[in-house]
């Protein structure tokens, strides 16, 4: 449909850039839920990645997949910092 003979078969999604601007912690809990249904209806095999950033800090990750950890395979985060890594870790225990 958009130019390429086959499909590019890309198994990593990560839901969201910069979410934090524009949803809380619940609203985009509920929206990973809805993509990764959606997505995983049409792909079972990709693989759902959530965003661990500044604004949802440790408190905020731990809401955030409080409510839509089934449906996300990875967390991502942006600092390379092992006490960052070592919360994260943490958290999803």
């Amino acid at each position: 449909k958009h130019g390429y003979e086959k499909p590019w078969n890309v198994k990593y999604w990560q839901i969201g850039n910069e979410v934090y601007r524009k949803y809380s912690e619940d609203e985009f809990a509920d929206l990973c839920i809805q993509y990764s249904e959606e997505m995983k209806s049409r792909d079972s095999s990709i693989k759902i990645i959530a965003p661990h950033t500044r604004r949802y800090d440790d408190q905020g990750l731990d809401e955030l997949l409080d409510v839509c950890a089934e449906y996300v395979d990875f967390v991502d985060t942006r600092s390379a910092r092992d006490s960052v890594i070592g919360n994260i870790e943490e958290i999803i225990r």
